[in-house]
């Protein structure tokens, strides 16, 4: 009866695969305890707790070359380096996470929000925001997309995000102002500052750009029937990723409600 693992079994004891196993042999990452004469690799207790340690740090995505570095001189200070490493690997990751789960969340409230209805009223306070300007075109005017990326570029824009940010446009009386919201200061850019205060919200499905004229008269007769006082500016929120089919979207007119 033999006392040593095969690759499988030990496998099965980390919950991994063969493959996986093999593949850190071949980085030279460890190496089994024996392999027979029939040529079968054989695992003692050592490399059962050598791969768990391996495995725990390569789920954290430390780099095989550092691993390697770890495990040729392994002792508590290096490897008290490699979980600190870990930890703030994993960290860093979990809020990541927390970010999407929140936009996620975000997202399926604004889809629960109008599922019944196709337009919804409400009051809300809304914190101070700073929408830059992108462009400031007449109503008629519409950028391609290269246009915009143009744009971006040409501002010093980090377009890594955004795409995943809503649109929005400032409309005056005579032009419209397409920007987006950031930090106050963050680009070499104008911006409008939105105070933070009650705001009528007039969230509806979308699908064809001359909706936008139908929708803002109802929101001017709501207002003139609700006898609400609104401020000089109108915004306009576009979220891009809260499609609900190829031709259809949300959208929100926002007012400050002036007392």
């Amino acid at each position: 009866m033999r006392d040593l693992l095969t690759i499988g079994e030990l496998a099965r004891f980390l919950d991994t695969s063969t493959f996986n196993i093999r593949y850190y042999e071949k980085e030279g990452l460890i190496e089994p305890a024996e392999i027979n004469e029939k040529g079968y690799r054989l695992y003692d207790s050592d490399q059962l707790i050598k791969y768990n340690i391996l495995m725990l740090l390569r789920d954290s995505k430390i780099p095989i070359k550092e691993l390697k570095q770890l495990l040729d001189d392994f002792n508590v200070k290096t490897y008290e380096s490699a979980l600190n490493q870990s930890e703030d690997l994993l960290k860093a990751e979990i809020e990541k996470l927390i970010k999407i789960q929140k936009e996620i969340q975000m997202r399926k409230n604004t889809l629960k929000s109008i599922t019944d209805k196709d337009h919804v009223f409400e009051i809300r306070k809304i914190n101070t925001r700073h929408v830059y300007h992108i462009s400031e075109d007449s109503y008629e005017a519409k950028l391609s997309i290269k246009e915009l990326y143009d744009l971006f570029s040409s501002k010093g824009v980090d377009m890594t995000n955004i795409y995943k940010k809503e649109d929005y446009y400032i409309f005056t009386d005579s032009s419209k102002i397409h920007g987006f919201i950031d930090k106050p200061d963050r680009y070499k850019m104008p911006y409008t500052s939105f105070p933070k205060a009650p705001y009528l919200c007039y969230r509806f499905k979308i699908s064809k750009d001359e909706e936008y004229d139908v929708r803002y008269e109802e929101m001017m007769t709501y207002m003139y029937d609700n006898n609400i006082h609104g401020a000089d500016k109108l915004l306009l929120k576009i979220d891009p990723t809260s499609i609900i089919t190829d031709a259809s979207y949300i959208a929100e007119y926002q007012i400050q409600i002036l007392e």
